[in-house]
């Protein structure tokens, strides 16, 4: 049987009429760059949970047609970031107790898992990218801005579940965070002033440390022991100001 050698060109290399074409890459690049932006906002609580976004507005903030903000956004609706509601309107999910709950055991698991498959197979090399991470999280805790540090923290993290070389498994750690995010931020946000942000950074940062030294000695089973312990620390920590503010309120 002859082999096919693909669809025949004209003397100028371009395809004759009717043959099928290819999206153009630009397209495509820019989607990829307006879906990160929007997944990093997401996971690092720039939206707040029940903020309604539009896609012009998003597109006008990004620089960007409509079409690559309308992509981006569908792609986080159906990873469980964002609400698709009937009105065409799009919403950052309000999450209740049930589902943060299975959020962090999931987390938990996963990402103790992630950390335990990183530690027998990191390299020197990366190893000092996460001690990197981890002294730029240090530096932004000056800062006090929960945005940075989350964003710091998100680095050193995913540093960690990259080593893993589990593709499949970083994926659900990313939606993971893309869907958690905002309900972990804003609380933090709302409520914290400089000084408790320090605070809980300075304890977070504790938590890395933790993780790293396990790392560096290719403990695998305290490693991920401490991811897990930082997963509920942080957890339990947002709940107790959600809680202190509802008593508050009434």
């Amino acid at each position: 049987m002859p082999i096919s050698e693909g669809p025949k060109r004209s003397a100028s290399g371009t395809r004759r009429r009717g043959e099928p074409q290819l999206a153009p890459l630009t397209h495509l690049t820019l989607f990829e760059r307006v879906y990160g932006k929007l997944s990093d906002a997401l996971t690092n609580g720039v939206f707040a949970p029940g903020e309604t976004l539009t896609i012009r507005g998003l597109a006008e903030q990004l620089g960007t047609s409509v079409m690559p903000a309308r992509e981006a956004l569908r792609r986080l609706a159906a990873e469980g970031a964002l609400d698709m509601l009937p009105n065409r309107s799009i919403r950052v999910p309000v999450m209740d107790a049930t589902s943060a709950a299975e959020l962090c055991r999931l987390r938990m698991l996963l990402e103790g898992e992630a950390t335990a498959i990183a530690a027998a197979r990191l390299t020197p090399e990366r190893l000092q990218v996460i001690r990197g991470f981890h002294r730029d999280f240090e530096s932004s805790v000056k800062s006090g801005n929960v945005f940075k540090l989350l964003e710091a923290g998100q680095k050193l993290h995913f540093a960690i579940y990259e080593a893993a070389e589990s593709p499949k498994m970083f994926a659900i750690i990313q939606m993971l965070w893309l869907q958690s995010g905002p309900s972990l931020a804003e609380p933090m946000r709302r409520t914290f002033n400089r000084k408790e942000v320090v605070s809980f950074a300075e304890s977070v940062g504790i938590h890395h440390q933790r993780i790293i030294d396990a790392l560096g000695k290719a403990d695998a089973d305290r490693a991920a022991r401490a991811v897990r312990a930082e997963i509920a620390f942080v957890v339990d920590h947002v709940r107790a100001i959600v809680i202190d503010a509802t008593r508050s309120e009434r």
